[in-house]
């Protein structure tokens, strides 16, 4: 049994989300600009950080062990 595919979508977005707006930050120079990134970017981590415990016992995804 495999991942299910709305579910490594889902980490997938998120992963790219995080690495993107982490990149935009380290970019910008703008201190609102920062800001914001930096917020998504606690955002996209959050998300991730609520949803694969989730995945993990809804069954989406198996478990390691």
């Amino acid at each position: 049994m495999g991942v299910h595919p709305i579910a490594w979508g889902v980490i997938i977005w998120l992963l790219t989300m995080l690495i993107m707006f982490t990149i935009l930050a380290l970019r910008t120079h703008d201190r609102y600009e920062l800001r914001f990134y930096l917020r998504c970017t606690a955002g996209s981590l959050t998300i991730l950080i609520i949803l694969i415990p989730i995945f993990l016992l809804e069954g989406f995804i198996p478990w390691p062990f």
